[in-house]
Order: C-alpha cells, then sequence, then structure tokens
C-alpha cells in the first residue's frame, strides 16, 4: 500500500520499466542502461545462505540518508478467481512481492554499504523465485538504482 501511495497509482501492478521513478512506455535498452550509469553501480554479493553485502558507488554526492529495500519475488503463482469477470478462471502471476524489508546504508568514504541476513525460506511459497534490490534517499521507496536476479 505505501508503494502504491508513493507511485500515486490508482492500482497495485508492476510496471514493465521504471526510470527515475516514473513509469517508462519506451523499452530502449540504450536509454535504460545510459541513465543507469549516470547514477551510480549497485552491487549485491552473496557470501554464505543467507547473507548478501551490499554496495551502492554513486556517481555523485549524497546528503540524505540512504537506505536499501529488497523485495523477493514469485512467478508462476495462481489464483482461482470464484467471482466477478473471471470468475471460474485462474490468473497466474509473475513478480508478485511476497516479502520485502528496508535497511538503513553505511556510509564508509564514497561508498555506502549494509550487511543483509535474508531468510528465503521465510517467504511465502512460489514455483520460481527472484530478489530485487533498490537503493533510495530518505524513507522513499522511490529507487535511484536497482538490481535483480533469480534465486
Amino acid at each position: 500500500r505505501q508503494y502504491v501511495n508513493q507511485w500515486l497509482s490508482r492500482g497495485a501492478y508492476t510496471p514493465m520499466f521504471v526510470l527515475d521513478g516514473s513509469e517508462v512506455y519506451n523499452r530502449s535498452h540504450r536509454a535504460l542502461t545510459e541513465k543507469s550509469k549516470s547514477v551510480g553501480v549497485l552491487m549485491a554479493k552473496k557470501t554464505s545462505f543467507q547473507n548478501y553485502i551490499i554496495t551502492f558507488s554513486p556517481t555523485k554526492k549524497i546528503d540524505i540518508p540512504l537506505y536499501i529495500h529488497y523485495s523477493i519475488l514469485g512467478s508462476g503463482i495462481a489464483t482461482k478467481i470464484t467471482a466477478g469477470e473471471n470468475g471460474g478462471r485462474k490468473l497466474f502471476h509473475d513478480f508478485l512481492s511476497l516479502k520485502m524489508e528496508s535497511f538503513s546504508l553505511k556510509k564508509s568514504g564514497n561508498v555506502y554499504k549494509a550487511n543483509i541476513n535474508i531468510d528465503i525460506k521465510q517467504s511465502k511459497p512460489s514455483p520460481q523465485k527472484a530478489i530485487v534490490f533498490w537503493v533510495s534517499q530518505g524513507k522513499s521507496l522511490k529507487p535511484i538504482q536497482v538490481l535483480g536476479f533469480s534465486i
């Protein structure tokens, strides 16, 4: 709900692409990668079964506290619809948020860092899972930089 309110959307859904906190309809790979490079580099290194070291190296000085957020995403999840126009049908969902948490990043020189323990097994079950990390300023969920991969 917090995400929907900050997104200023009438409903909760996952946009195909987001750039500077706004939905992008032009999916030009070049435009997305050029903008991404100008923000900084976000990296997640898995050091053990549940531990991730997150680093963000911004290209410009940032004076506002930064936060790292993560969400475990589920794909291939089916919901049986019992009423309405889709009653009796099974709808499949991709990129459904199963778990989400936020942590403050600690500044060390020009790099922001966090050491996060993520218990994937504590998230709801899903046929396929992915994880997405994103950096934001203050308590906002609007992303500065995003990183995601299958788990």
